[in-house]
C-alpha cells in the first residue's frame, strides 16, 4: 500500500467498492491475513493486524532511496551497509494480530505473533525464547499476592555478545578499535561486564507485589533465575561487600529472620525511614531480592508447598488467567486504585518543576511540568478498572497472547427518598 495521498485513495476506492483487476486489493483477499484471521478467536469488537515485515520493506525502501542519492559518497554507503544489516537482526516478526471480545464487566484480547521463516535461529529471538518456560507460573506466587509477574525474560549475555561482535566486524575502520577500547575501559577497572552481570543471569524471572500500607512495607520480591547458583552467590557476595565499603551507615548482616540460609541484609537509614529492610540471598537457582524477611518467606513457603498460591484466591479465580503446561510469561495487576496512582504521578512532575534552577531556557520544561501536575485530579477520575491480567505462550513458530481487562462493577444510582409531609395533628374532642 502506498503512504500518504496514495493510501486515502486507496482506502476511499475500497469503501466505494469500485474495484476493478487494478484495483489494490482489500485486506480481506490477503492469504496472510485470512491465515492469521482462522488462528485466532473471531473479532467482535476489535481486530488489529500488522504484517510487520512490509513495514521494514518501506522502511528500507524510503531509506535506500535516501542513500541512493549520495551513492558517490564512501562513508554514506558504509552507513547503509551498517544500517541494512542491523536491521537482518531485527526483522523477525512476520504478522501480528489481534481482536477483541467484551463479556459482561470483561474485555478479553486475544493475540497471535508469527516469526519471520528462518527468525528462530537469528540471536534476537534466541534471546526472546531459549529460556526455561515455566511449568508452575504460581510456584513463588502467594494467595494474598496483589499482583505478580512472571516471564522467561531476555538473554542480556546472547544480546549483548550480539552487539558487540556487531560492532567489532561489521562498522568497518572503527568497529574492532571500539571495541578494543571498551576491552580495555573494563580490564582497567577489573571488571567484565559480560561476565559479571550478564552472563551468570538466564533471564528467567518473578515479581511479587504484597499488599500492605504503604506499599513498600508489603514485601515485594523479585527472583531472577541463575545459570551457576554457586557463580552467582559469589557475584552476589562480591557485590554486597563493594555496596558495605560505600559508606560506614550502609550494614550488611546475616538475615535470620528469612526461612533460608545464607542470606543477609542490608541496613541503611534511609531505609529505616521508609520502614523496609532488604534481604538478599539464593533460593535454589533462584537470586532473590526482598523488601522485608516477611513477603520473602510467604514466597518461599510457596515454593515449598507450606502454603497456598495465588490459584486459590477467589479474586484471581474470577479476574485472572491461569494457564496450564509450559508458559513464558503470566501477570495479574490490581488496578482498582489505578487514577489515585496516576493522579499522584502527575502531581509530582509539579514538584520535580518547583526544584529545577529558575533559568529561562528551562522555562518551557517548567510550565510543561506545572501542566502536567495541573493533570492530576483529571486522571484520577479514572478509577473505573478492576484488574489487569495477560499470559503468553511460546508456540515455536511465534506466540499467542491473551488479556483480560475487568472493570468495576457500575454503581447503581439510589433516587433520594421524597421528603414526608408532617402528619396533621389529631383532632381534638
Amino acid at each position: 500500500a502506498a503512504i500518504g495521498k496514495g493510501a486515502l485513495d486507496e482506502m476511499l476506492t475500497l469503501m466505494a467498492k469500485k474495484r476493478n483487476k487494478r484495483s489494490t486489493q482489500s485486506i480481506l483477499d490477503d492469504p496472510t491475513f485470512q491465515r492469521a484471521l482462522k488462528s485466532i478467536d473471531p473479532p467482535e469488537d476489535f481486530v488489529q493486524f500488522m504484517r510487520v515485515t512490509r513495514f521494514f520493506e518501506q522502511i528500507q525502501g524510503c531509506l535506500d532511496t535516501g542513500f541512493h542519492r549520495a551513492k558517490d559518497d564512501e562513508d554514506v554507503q558504509m552507513v547503509r551497509g551498517v544500517v541494512f544489516k542491523a536491521f537482518e537482526h531485527f526483522n523477525i516478526i512476520d504478522y501480528s494480530i489481534w481482536t477483541r471480545r467484551t463479556e459482561g464487566l470483561q474485555e478479553f484480547n486475544i493475540g497471535v505473533t508469527k516469526l519471520t521463516r528462518g527468525a528462530k535461529h537469528k540471536p534476537m529471538v534466541k534471546a526472546l525464547t531459549q529460556q526455561r518456560p515455566f511449568k508452575r507460573f504460581d510456584r513463588f506466587v502467594p494467595k494474598d499476592a496483589a499482583g505478580f509477574s512472571v516471564s522467561t525474560g531476555v538473554d542480556f549475555g546472547l544480546v549483548y555478545n550480539t552487539v558487540v561482535e556487531f560492532v567489532r566486524t561489521e562498522i568497518p575502520q572503527d568497529g574492532a578499535k571500539w571495541v578494543a577500547n571498551w576491552e580495555a575501559f573494563q580490564k582497567e577497572r577489573g571488571l567484565d561486564v559480560n561476565r559479571d552481570i550478564f552472563n551468570w543471569l538466564s533471564g528467567e524471572f518473578v515479581y511479587v507485589s504484597l499488599p500492605g500500607n504503604p506499599p513498600m512495607q508489603a514485601g515485594g520480591a523479585l527472583m531472577l533465575r541463575t545459570r551457576d547458583p554457586k557463580l552467582a552467590t559469589e557475584k552476589v557476595n562480591a557485590a554486597v561487600a563493594w555496596l558495605g565499603g560505600l559508606s560506614e551507615q550502609v550494614l550488611v548482616n546475616p538475615a535470620p529472620g528469612v526461612d533460608a540460609e545464607g542470606f543477609v541484609s542490608v541496613f541503611h537509614p534511609m531505609m529505616m525511614m521508609m520502614q523496609i529492610k532488604p534481604v538478599i540471598g539464593m533460593y535454589e537457582d533462584w537470586l532473590v531480592i526482598g523488601m522485608t524477611p516477611q513477603g520473602v518467606n510467604k514466597c518461599l513457603a510457596v515454593a515449598r508447598g507450606t502454603a497456598p498460591s495465588i490459584k486459590a484466591n477467589a479474586r484471581f479465580q474470577a479476574e485472572g488467567l491461569s494457564p496450564e503446561g509450559p508458559i513464558c510469561g503470566v501477570s495479574f495487576a490490581d488496578w482498582r486504585k489505578k487514577g489515585e496512582e496516576l493522579g499522584t504521578a502527575c502531581g509530582m512532575f509539579g514538584m520535580a518543576g518547583s526544584f529545577m534552577p529558575p533559568n529561562e531556557e528551562l522555562r518551557p520544561i517548567r510550565t510543561m511540568l506545572t501542566l502536567l501536575a495541573r493533570l492530576a485530579p483529571v486522571v484520577a477520575k479514572i478509577d473505573f478498572f478492576s484488574s489487569h491480567a495477560s499470559a503468553c505462550r511460546f508456540t515455536g513458530d511465534g506466540w499467542e497472547h491473551s488479556m483480560v481487562t475487568t472493570y468495576k462493577p457500575i454503581p447503581v444510582a439510589v433516587p433520594p427518598k421524597a421528603p414526608q409531609s408532617p402528619r396533621p395533628p389529631a383532632p381534638t374532642r
